[in-house]
Order: structure tokens, then C-alpha cells, then sequence
């Protein structure tokens, strides 16, 4: 039939060739090396994985949910909350000014320290058109960097 298959083969008969049937092209190819080729962008469940999704907020203030991790949220209003006991270990959410004045990231809910020297925060403002980046090391303790804070 035309399902789904494994095989081995391709260049250098040492290949993995993952198909969807004989008539159709391989979708993916790990080599022996262990190097892997998609016939299409590489995607997971959240997306593809060479893009950073933008979560854009206006209107109102900006409160970063768990869905944030691993994206870009942007406003143009308020600012940013970063609640309490959201994110985990290794995740990331990048901040990002859409407006021409400073707005406030209100971080008190979560020990934060800032990159550039060290000190502790619970409120910091990113200036206009800045960028920033939260680092969770656990849900109550995130690293923050990024342009124009002050």
C-alpha cells in the first residue's frame, strides 16, 4: 500500500529514510552520521522550529502566561507582569516595546536579577523600541537582560 514506512537505504545504504509510501519522497533522512534533512521547515506541536512566535498584546496590560515560553510578547500599552510559579526551568520569554516611551516589566512576584550587574528587581522599564529577555532558572527565580532597561 501507500502507508507510512521505515527503511534503511539512500546514499550510502547506512541511511534512515523516513517515506509516506512507496510513491511518495522521503520526508525525512537521518544519515549515518547522524544527520538529519526535512523535506519541509522542522515543526513540533508548538510550530515550526526556526521561528519565534509573536504574542501581541494591546489595550491592556501584558500578563505572561505559561503558552508565552519560548515567544516574543509584545505591547504597546502598560507593560509586562510576570506572575508567580508560571514558568519552569530553561524557559524563556522575550519582552518586547512596541511603543515609543518606556514601559514597566513588573517582576516582583519572582526573584529577578538583572544580567548587567547582578542586582535585584521587581520592577524594571524597557525603554521605547528595547528588547528583553527573561531566563527562568525556576519557577521563582528568572534572569533579565535586554536593551534600554533602566
Amino acid at each position: 500500500g501507500d502507508s507510512p514506512h521505515i527503511k534503511s537505504g539512500g546514499t550510502n545504504n547506512q541511511d534512515i529514510l523516513f517515506t509516506a509510501g512507496t510513491s511518495n519522497p522521503t520526508r525525512l533522512q537521518i544519515t549515518s552520521a547522524g544527520i538529519s534533512s526535512f523535506s519541509t521547515t522542522p515543526r513540533d506541536d508548538l510550530g515550526s522550529l526556526r521561528d519565534i512566535p509573536l504574542r501581541s498584546v494591546t489595550g491592556s496590560a501584558a500578563t505572561l502566561v505559561v503558552g508565552d515560553a519560548g515567544k516574543v510578547v509584545s505591547t504597546n500599552t502598560t507593560g509586562w507582569t510576570v506572575p508567580a510559579s508560571t514558568f519552569s526551568e530553561g524557559d524563556t520569554v522575550t519582552l518586547l516595546n512596541n511603543s515609543a516611551g518606556g514601559l514597566t516589566i513588573t517582576c516582583s512576584a519572582v526573584t529577578t536579577y538583572l544580567t548587567s550587574d547582578g542586582s535585584t528587581v521587581t520592577s524594571s522599564t524597557l525603554g521605547a523600541r528595547g528588547l528583553a529577555t527573561l531566563y527562568f532558572v525556576s519557577a521563582s527565580v528568572a534572569y533579565l537582560q535586554g536593551t534600554s532597561l533602566s
